[in-house]
């Protein structure tokens, strides 16, 4: 597979696994999972323009996507370094067998 390949894949799997996470979140998630009162208190206090509800919705979701953003990356990030290191190791092994 060549390096485009795999960097367009990695490319498509964190936009559609964020979008995913974001969708379960606000939907399913948030009756269990839910921000602070004052954390959108102090959020909404601090950007301008998102007074009414509408643009509120909005701002929420720009916060929910940003953070399942971070927390996709960090999972393919973990995931790719376990795969290298099994990966590694059981090169490693095999050639201490011959």
């Amino acid at each position: 597979m060549t390096r485009f390949a795999r960097y367009l894949l990695l490319i498509l799997w964190v936009l559609i696994a964020t979008l995913g996470l974001t969708y379960l979140w606000i939907h399913e998630l948030g009756r269990y999972v839910h921000l602070p009162d004052t954390f959108w208190v102090w959020v909404f206090a601090h950007t301008p323009g998102f007074w009414d509800g509408e643009s509120a919705y909005d701002l929420a979701i720009l916060i929910y996507l940003g953070i399942s953003f971070v927390v996709v990356a960090i999972g393919t990030w973990a995931a790719c370094r376990l795969a290298r290191f099994r990966s590694l190791r059981r090169s490693n092994t095999s050639l201490r067998r011959h």
